[in-house]
């Protein structure tokens, strides 16, 4: 009994052992690019981990008003908002006609949302970028909306079928007795009980949105029009020239601190969504 109660302890201690060393490799880099923003560039210079001597607000200021990251910041609330509302509204609609008819039409549109939710999104970059010429859709909001909702629409189905496919069809059967229509129940009965599901979706795929840099670079050229990632990519290649680190590291900060908050808000949310509906298709 010793001998177990100690081989307990010691597989307990090692493994709060890397947890400590894997926290410490994250929380570590995110403290230090946070303090970092409030430098000026000869201190960060002079020596990179030590703190700053008094607080440069100025950095975010520059970041915000000088390196337009205000402007990308508009741009991707709009896109990925946008995105991600028509999103959730095809992937629920979707969800719902594959799980509850299940005939040979719902049989190959599962399979079409299966056979591309595998496929690596730059196998399809140059196709799509031909066809989104072709409709003069490139360089626009619509433009890429329209990509973002077409390459997020599998994973979000994928999750949102296991999830309504479990919830009980006695609910629909007491509303079809009431009268309900179809639609009456999805949008009253089958979206409150998937709600768990429909945050887990919301949260994933809008993080997703907001960080994606490979189709915003390829379909985006006006500057007026860029979003986050791809603004942070031309001030990184801007700063390194002026040396203006500070506001590079402010940039970075800004763009981090919503996303990290959002997911530290809903992070309850999505253990319940995931755990209630899991990923079965």
């Amino acid at each position: 009994m010793t001998e177990n109660t100690s081989l307990r302890r010691l597989s307990t201690a090692v493994v709060r052992l890397i947890l400590i060393v894997f926290s410490a490799t994250v929380v570590f880099p995110f403290l230090w690019l946070v303090y970092s923003s409030f430098k000026t560039s000869r201190e960060f210079m002079e020596n990179p981990v030590l703190l700053p001597k008094q607080l440069y607000w100025e950095n975010y200021s520059h970041a915000w008003v000088q390196a337009k990251l205000g402007s990308y910041f508009f741009n991707s609330i709009l896109v990925s908002v946008s995105a991600l509302l028509i999103i959730l509204l095809i992937s629920l609609t979707s969800a719902y006609a594959i799980t509850r008819f299940v005939n040979v039409y719902t049989k190959m549109l599962r399979g079409l949302y299966i056979s591309t939710f595998f496929l690596p999104g730059i196998v399809g970059l140059v196709p799509l970028f031909l066809m989104m010429n072709d409709l003069n859709l490139i360089n626009s909001r619509l433009g890429i909306v329209i990509v973002y909702v077409a390459v997020n629409i599998s994973f979000s189905v994928f999750v949102l079928s296991g999830f309504v496919g479990q919830i009980s069809k006695e609910y629909e059967e007491a509303a079809f007795i009431d009268g309900a229509s179809r639609y009456s129940i999805l949008f009253k009965i089958i979206l409150p009980l998937s709600m768990p599901a429909i945050v887990t979706v919301a949260v994933f795929v809008f993080l997703g949105l907001w960080n994606e840099f490979l189709y915003a670079y390829t379909f985006l050229s006006d500057e007026s029009l860029m979003t986050v990632p791809i603004g942070l990519n031309n001030l990184f290649a801007i700063q390194k020239y002026q040396t203006d680190w500070g506001a590079l590291f402010a940039g970075l900060t800004m763009v981090l601190l919503p996303t990290l908050l959002f997911y530290i808000f809903v992070q309850k949310r999505i253990t319940s969504g995931i755990a209630t509906g899991g990923l079965k298709m």
